[in-house]
Parts: structure tokens; C-alpha cells; sequence
């Protein structure tokens, strides 16, 4: 008689460590019905545990498939081993089943890479009632990630559960996998009591989406992303600040709970640099509520500067200093020089401006002390680009 075991994951699969699996089994019997005294049992597990251990046949057939729960232990490294077995019950042996055993190869995920970096850290608020959606949407950031395991391979076709990050936003935003094409809005679940989305990486690993402000407000954006039912959750690699293209110079006075900030460089209202270096030192004072890893952005004649910072830690305890460029401003034009604060939790606070006239002598160069993420560049063989078979993937150190 023959008899069949499949599983879904199938043997000698690998494995996330820590991740919780679905497992699917199918007992068939080709030559004849199966009786309801037909059972088998999951045993002899290693390093897992495992929900449902023993099956029986409900109804008579020469087919069924059971279900259970793998939870693959975090307690043990990659390149370790994973395994149980399936014992048939003696009915079962009578159709000709064989105990067998499922093996499995733990493997760790990179946690770094699942790090989500937006392409555009500031985009406009809303300010009509026109739907910022694709393809005519203008307010968006690309999201993405390359995920991969701890070696650097591209972990393909696998489930990433995202939520918001420490201000749990999502539900002022839409999520699209694509800026063309509006039906490709991916729905938003309900996890841990807050929105989330689950999105898989594509062939090569990488994790793509669009994020789109749909609340007229302006608020801070983040997010955190785990493998679906194995790692904890990661936050972003940054934040995305939904703020309006011109606060205003100056800012409403109405709005500004925060003192101007300082130039330590500047003579009265000028600023004139005569040493030939390429930044200047902003001065701001302690502020009520302060808090590390509070975010500072700059702002010159009410339009943002692209100038962004984490206050970090203080040495000390009179107020904050940053170094930004003097292209910031205009040459020999007066210019509003203003900051917001954004708190970790969210809150907006917005500074008077001081009034400054640069009157240039800085010479341009790139800053060595700004941050810089790249995307990681795409290597096709001389074949060509038209096939996507013909990319060259990274993988480690070395290029395959």
C-alpha cells in the first residue's frame, strides 16, 4: 500500500530563528479509505515547540490535512538544527505510513536591515481638500528596506509586519505599493490595538512602499517593521515630518512658544564668514519638555532648509549647539532664521525668528559630519537590463 506524508514547510527547509510557523500536513493513502482510528502524533521535537501534537482521521478518506503551530525557538544560533517527528498510530502503519522525521535549518535575520529609510524626510502637509492620492498625489515618501539574513543574503517573498513607531500614525496616512497606480492601496489591519499593514520583500529582499499624508495636519511619521511572527519590531532608520512648505516669515506669532535661536558667528544682524569655513554654530536655548532624540529642523524665511537634527544627549546643561551650512541663506538679503521642535511623542513647537544678512566668504563643500544613506546600487551582467534574471546580486562580500 502506499502512503504518503507532506509538510508544508517542506523538510530541510530553513528557518527564522524565533519565528512562529504555520505548518500544513497531508497524510494520503492511494489504495485505500483511511479509518477514523487512523492517528499520528508529532514527537521528539527539537529546539521548537509545537501547538497541536496529535491528529487523528475525522472522517473517512483516502486524504486529509492537518494544521499546527511551530514556534522555532529564539534560544538557539544559526546553523543549528530544527526537527520532529510524525509516528504514525499501528492503524496508521497498517496503510503503510512510516515515522519520519521533519529537519530544518535555523538561520538569523539581519535586524539592522529591516531599518525603514523614507527617500524624502519632509513633505508638505495638506492644505486643500484635493485627495493626495496616485498618480496625481504630490506629497508622498518612498519607504524601503533590503532585508536580509545575518550573512547578507536577500531574504525573498518574506512577511513584514509594519506598525507605527513612537508616534503611531498610520491612520494619517495611506500606504501604496505603487506612486501609479491608486488600486494599489494596501489595507490597513488591526494588531496590538493600532493599525498595521503586512507587506512581503520581493524577489531580491528589498521592501518597497509609498507613504501618503492623508490627515490635514502636520505631524511626525515613523515606523516599525519585524519579520511577520519571529523578530521584535525595528524602528525606522528615520522619521518623516509632515509640515507645511512655507510656516511663514515669521512664523504666526500666535504659534511660537519657543526663543529664536542664536548664531555664535554673527556681528549684530550680519553674518560674514572671513576664515573660509563652510558651517556656521546655531545656539539653542533649554526648552520646557526636553527630551533625548527630540527632533530640530531649521527653517530660513519660513521654508525648511533641509537641516535636521536629534538633540542627543547634553553634556551640558545650557541649551544645544549645531553646526549647518552658510548656503542656507541668501547673500546680502535679509532672511528669518527659525527652528521646530518635535517631540518624540509627536508635538510640534515652533520658534520665534531672529532676522540675519549673510554676507558670504564660506567656501562650498560637502559636510563630513552629516549622516548619508545610499541606496545600494543595481550591478546587471552584459547581457543588459531588459531581464531581471540578469542582475548580479550582492550577497555578503561577495557578488554573484
Amino acid at each position: 500500500m502506499a502512503a504518503n506524508i507532506i509538510i508544508s514547510p517542506a523538510n530541510k527547509s530553513k528557518v527564522i530563528v524565533g519565528k512562529l510557523l504555520t505548518a500544513n500536513i497531508t497524510f494520503e493513502s492511494s489504495d485505500m479509505i483511511m479509518s477514523t482510528n487512523v492517528s499520528f502524533e508529532l514527537t521528539n521535537s527539537v529546539n521548537l515547540t509545537i501547538s497541536n501534537t496529535d491528529f487523528s482521521v475525522l472522517n473517512n478518506s483516502k486524504s486529509f490535512t492537518v494544521t499546527t503551530k511551530l514556534h522555532i525557538s529564539e534560544n538557539i544560533k544559526e546553523g543549528d538544527i530544527v526537527s520532529f517527528l510524525i509516528k504514525p498510530s499501528v492503524h496508521a502503519l497498517a496503510y503503510g505510513f512510516k515515522e519520519q522525521t521533519i529537519s530544518y535549518l535555523a538561520y538569523d535575520v539581519d535586524r539592522h536591515s529591516l531599518n525603514i529609510h523614507f527617500d524624502q524626510t519632509v513633505v508638505d502637509a495638506l492644505t486643500t481638500d484635493e485627495p493626495n492620492i496616485p498618480p496625481n498625489g504630490q506629497s508622498y515618501s518612498l519607504a524601503t528596506a533590503l532585508v536580509t539574513d545575518s550573512k547578507g543574503n536577500p531574504l525573498a517573498g518574506e512577511p513584514i509586519t509594519i506598525i507605527g513607531g513612537f508616534a503611531a500614525n498610520l491612520d494619517k496616512v495611506r500606504i501604496f505599493s505603487s506612486n501609479n497606480n491608486v488600486q494599489s492601496e494596501i489595507q490597513k489591519k488591526s494588531l496590538y490595538g493600532q493599525s498595521s499593514i503586512d507587506i512581503n520583500t520581493d524577489k531580491y529582499g528589498k521592501l518597497e512602499f509609498y507613504v501618503y499624508p492623508s490627515d490635514k495636519s502636520q505631524f511626525v511619521f515613523d515606523l516599525q517593521a519585524r519579520i511577520t511572527g519571529a523578530t521584535q519590531f525595528v524602528h525606522s532608520e528615520d522619521r518623516l515630518y509632515i509640515l507645511n512648505d512655507d510656516q511663514g516669515d515669521p512664523f504666526n506669532a500666535d504659534q511660537q512658544t519657543l526663543a529664536p535661536p542664536d548664531i555664535l558667528e554673527r556681528q549684530g544682524d550680519k553674518l560674514t564668514e572671513s576664515d573660509g569655513s563652510s558651517t556656521f554654530t546655531a545656539l539653542i536655548d533649554n526648552y520646557e519638555g526636553e527630551s533625548e532624540n527630540d527632533s530640530i529642523l531649521f527653517f530660513v524665511g519660513g521654508k525648511y532648509a533641509h537641516q535636521q537634527f536629534l538633540t542627543g544627549k547634553k553634556i551640558y546643561n545650557h541649551g544645544y549647539t549645531f553646526q549647518l551650512p552658510y548656503n542656507i541663506f541668501p547673500l546680502n538679503k535679509y532672511a528669518g532664521f527659525s527652528y521646530i521642535i518635535v517631540t518624540i511623542d509627536g508635538n510640534i513647537s515652533f520658534s520665534a525668528g531672529m532676522d540675519i544678512m549673510y554676507g558670504g566668504g564660506s567656501k562650498n563643500q560637502p559636510l563630513d559630519n552629516v549622516s548619508r544613506v545610499y541606496d545600494m546600487c543595481t550591478v546587471y551582467s552584459s547581457f543588459g537590463y531588459s531581464n531581471a534574471s540578469d542582475l548580479v546580486l550582492y550577497q555578503g562580500a561577495s557578488i554573484l
